[in-house]
């Protein structure tokens, strides 16, 4: 949750957050800490090296 204030308002609301995590361990425990922290949670395993360089390729 995030606490956004501006000016004599605050707002809370949730932001988005994108990780991306090379190493299988490190990125198990960031899902098993957010999920503990009841933080929804979306898994993707999609190398994204493999779509960048189709994407980029000359």
């Amino acid at each position: 949750m995030v606490t956004i204030t501006k000016g004599v308002q605050t707002y809370d609301g949730k932001i988005p957050v994108t990780l991306l995590v090379d190493d299988v361990e490190t990125a198990n425990e960031l899902i098993k800490l957010a999920k503990a922290a009841n933080v929804p949670v979306v898994e993707q395993d999609e190398d994204l090296n493999k779509s960048k360089n189709k994407n980029y390729s000359r």
